[in-house]
């Protein structure tokens, strides 16, 4: 009986040999997709388990080096995803954030520097929009 049919009939120690025969090929993979070492490290984590898990039901087991690097490779998307999905909502935070800034510093500027004190965010932003100063009347236009 070969390794692959032992590890599928629950012979852990021959489970552990096959990923030892494969732990330089998952981890190139791994590390191809994911940059960050701890990303590559957790995606080869959760395919090992799932790989154990799973082995039972692989059917051809001169495939498993395939089936094995193809659960690695979708795990590494799966990382790659999140971690894109949370770049997104911290560059739109930024993007909040910044706004935020800009605005507060046209009222601060309206405020302080030209001593008006009851001006709106809106009034300041239609005055901009419609390129009128809002400390000056409409005589100055």
């Amino acid at each position: 009986m070969d390794k692959v049919e032992l590890a599928k009939n629950g012979d852990k120690q021959a489970f552990n040999e096959l990923i030892e025969e494969h732990k330089f090929k998952i981890y190139k993979t791994a590390k191809a997709i994911l940059k960050d070492e701890d990303d590559v490290c957790d995606a080869i984590q959760d395919s090992l388990i799932r790989a154990y898990k799973g082995i039972a039901k692989l059917e051809h087991n001169e495939y498993f080096s395939t089936w094995l690097t193809r659960i690695v490779i979708n795990k590494c998307y799966d990382i790659a995803k999140k971690n894109n999905e949370k770049s997104k909502k911290i560059e739109n935070r930024g993007q909040v954030i910044l706004t935020e800034i800009l605005c507060k510093g046209i009222l601060y500027r309206c405020e302080n520097v030209y001593g008006l004190h009851k001006i709106t965010l809106s009034t300041v932003i239609l005055d901009i929009i419609e390129q009128k100063s809002p400390w000056h009347s409409q005589e100055d236009f």
